[in-house]
């Protein structure tokens, strides 16, 4: 073996390791202890089966998270709340809620979705003023009425989201 192959060696083994570890997107999922997906299905919030192509395109149940905002990747609908409701109320609406913003941070200890490991990027879903300034994203699934999204100090769910990488 040729002194050149010996020192490509190294490079070409680090390279393969950095393309195993995946390709960040701008893509977020938000998912639930249930391992469901918050998606939006004949314009409305529901909770669904994950997507399976490729984690870089639009799908029903991945969000964009920008400037205190969560947006559907496919309706470009926002995820929000009126910050005058006590109920904490959540849904989508065509643009920003005025005075609604998003906090989205992580917490201590390990995600417990199915998505998510100690080195994801990812977190919990926290009203960022108004009313319900602290709550967490939760939601309640009565059979009878559906699923329907609130905030909550407690929540009874675990809702996180999660940054989506790609393997090309």
């Amino acid at each position: 073996m040729n002194r050149s192959a010996l020192l490509a060696l190294p490079l070409c083994l680090a390279l393969a390791a950095v393309a195993q570890a995946g390709i960040k997107t701008s893509h977020f999922s938000i998912t639930t202890g249930d391992r469901e997906y918050l998606a939006v299905q004949e314009g409305k919030l529901a909770l669904g089966n994950r997507s399976r192509s490729d984690e870089s395109k639009r799908e029903p149940d991945r969000w964009l998270v920008e400037g205190g905002q969560i947006r559907n990747s496919t309706t470009g609908r926002y995820l929000t709340y009126d910050p005058k409701d006590k109920e904490g109320k959540v849904f989508l609406a065509v643009k920003p809620v005025e005075g609604a913003r998003w906090v989205v941070g992580r917490r201590k200890g390990k995600p417990k979705n199915d998505r998510a490991d100690d080195t994801a990027e990812w977190g919990v879903i926290e009203a960022g003023s108004g009313a319900k300034k602290g709550c967490l994203l939760d939601f309640d699934d009565d059979q009878s009425k559906g699923v329907k999204f609130v905030l909550r100090k407690q929540p009874k769910a675990n809702v996180e989201i999660v940054r989506l990488y790609t393997h090309r």
